[in-house]
């Protein structure tokens, strides 16, 4: 008699501890994907309100037309023409501060 009450309180102390660990398992579970729609409604409210910042800090976009061998030869020889004047500039204030 005492074995069949020791069996029957063992299984019900199994039961509980099932049932308690499922309890547990199903909680953090369900807190998991709580959280998760707490995250993603952060991050849409953060993009809502840097929208407008990134919508000023965007470059518009130029569409430019090929340029010719020609074209992009004097602009180069105006590049480097105006690198050597302001560097004739530069040494001349130079010597014009070494003089003084």
């Amino acid at each position: 008699m005492e074995k069949d009450n020791d069996n029957k309180v063992i299984k019900i102390l199994i039961g509980v501890v099932v049932i308690l660990s499922t309890i547990i398992l199903l909680s953090g579970v369900f807190y998991i994907l709580n959280m998760q729609k707490k995250i993603i409604k952060l991050e849409e409210k953060q993009k809502e309100q840097f929208k407008p910042q990134i919508e000023k800090s965007v470059p518009t976009t130029e569409v430019v037309q090929p340029q010719t061998n020609n074209e992009t030869k004097e602009q180069i020889q105006q590049a480097t023409n105006s690198k050597v004047s302001s560097q004739k500039s530069k040494k001349n204030s130079s010597k014009k501060q070494t003089i003084n």
